[in-house]
């Protein structure tokens, strides 16, 4: 990999032989070709130009490790995951649904709050007709937990999919005109530090609509392993920016939603948070590819995205271990509080929202879901805890309890909470 440069360092080290260079990287034996074109972007002049390039890759050991990699780390995920009761489990992807979209807002200089996001998860959760913003957003990641996933087998499919994410986000400025499948007038993304042009999107809806036809064929290919598919279709989707708003977020949800069908779905949702946490390598390996003197090389963007996203697994599996741990605490102090079984259980299963402190919505008769009991148990062992002050009803229709402040300080005190 020390031998693997960039065709743009090569381009400066072996100027005499850079031509042959580009031609027999081109037809290496483990070239890739995706059949998909760009024109490169000359940041100096800070113009699209008039060349193009067909996007390929090479398929490197390092690739195939990092792969291995990822897929490993999923594994681990999936079966720590396993392990944890259900609501903690909902409670953890709840958590990292927050700073997913939190993320993917702060990428785009959107402001929004954990609360607003966190409201929006409780009214999904209640199934309340509340408008909440944000709501349409974490609605369709909310669908990864139950195996959802965005089809995209025609150009159509993508603006439902942005329609859907983005309902009622967009100013009205940057919304599509009537009878507009995509953006008609040019868009340029600028460096807000020093206001130049870095890209310039595809040029006319009717460019847009053959590039993202192009690429839904690209996406359906059997031919191109997953997580390599993945990555490239996320930079042609980028790099086409077919809306005048909400190109990002919609980009990184339809790379998260391809992810997680072949990964466990947190890891399919630390995309942004990943991102985000590397932005200047994320962007720069776009300028990489964008550059003239890469003609359409891929290579390094992938190898970016693995490592990008691998980081961000290794930070879940973490976070993982610590809910495990911390779980395993609170029961050691739950059972100082009661010596009843089915009490204990109960107490449990309410402080997993506690600890993770996202969603305070688990009903009376969800909890017979989660207990494997009756609701007439339910309603006796409620009754009992709250007698003994180790619960405190907060709804009555529908039946809903949480934990008193008599445990809440017991968890404190033992730096569970």
């Amino acid at each position: 990999m020390k031998d693997y440069q960039k065709l743009r360092v090569l381009s400066y080290e072996h100027p005499t032989d850079f031509e042959k260079i580009v031609e027999g990287r081109k037809n290496a034996i483990g070239a890739v070709h995706t059949s998909l074109f760009i024109r490169p972007f000359d940041e100096k002049k800070e113009i699209l130009l008039n060349q193009k390039e067909e996007l390929f890759y090479l398929i490197l050991q390092k690739i195939s490790l990092l792969k291995d990699k990822m897929s490993e780390n999923s594994r681990k995920i999936d079966k720590l995951l396993s392990q944890l009761p259900k609501i903690a489990k909902d409670n953890i992807f709840y958590h990292l649904l927050i700073d997913e979209i939190q993320a993917t807002n702060d990428i785009e200089g959107v402001q929004s709050t954990r609360q607003e996001i966190r409201e929006a998860i409780t009214s999904i959760l209640e199934k309340s007709k509340d408008k909440k913003r944000f709501k349409s957003l974490v609605n369709q990641y909310m669908n990864f937990q139950k195996s959802e996933y965005s089809e995209i087998k025609k150009v159509e499919d993508i603006r439902s999919i942005y329609d859907a994410l983005l309902d009622d986000e967009i100013e009205q400025s940057d919304k599509l005109a009537e009878g507009e499948l995509f953006r008609t007038k040019s868009v340029w993304i600028v460096d807000s530090k020093n206001s130049k042009k870095v890209h310039q999107g595809v040029e006319s809806q009717e460019n847009i609509i053959k590039a993202l036809d192009e690429l839904v064929k690209f996406m359906n290919r059997q031919d191109i392993p997953t997580f390599e598919k993945a990555f490239i279709s996320h930079f042609v989707f980028e790099n086409t920016h077919p809306f005048y708003d909400g190109n990002g977020r919609t980009g990184r949800f339809i790379l998260c939603s391809y992810l997680a069908r072949k990964l466990d779905y947190l890891s399919a949702i630390g995309v942004s948070g990943a991102i985000l946490d590397h932005k200047k390598k994320y962007l720069k390996a776009f300028q990489e590819v964008s550059n003239r003197r890469n003609f359409g090389e891929m290579t390094f963007f992938i190898l970016d995205l693995f490592e990008i996203l691998l980081e961000s697994q290794e930070k879940i599996f973490k976070n993982l271990e610590r809910a495990d741990k911390r779980l395993e605490n609170s029961i050691d102090v739950l059972k100082k509080l009661s010596k009843n079984k089915d009490e204990l259980a109960l107490l449990f299963a309410l402080s997993q929202q506690e600890i993770f402190d996202i969603s305070n919505t688990v009903t009376d008769i969800e909890l017979t879901e989660v207990l494997q009991v009756s609701r007439q148990k339910v309603d006796k062992l409620t009754t009992e805890l709250r007698n003994q002050s180790l619960l405190i009803q907060t709804k009555k229709k529908p039946s809903m309890h949480q934990l008193s402040e008599k445990v809440i300080s017991q968890l404190k005190e033992n730096s569970i909470l």
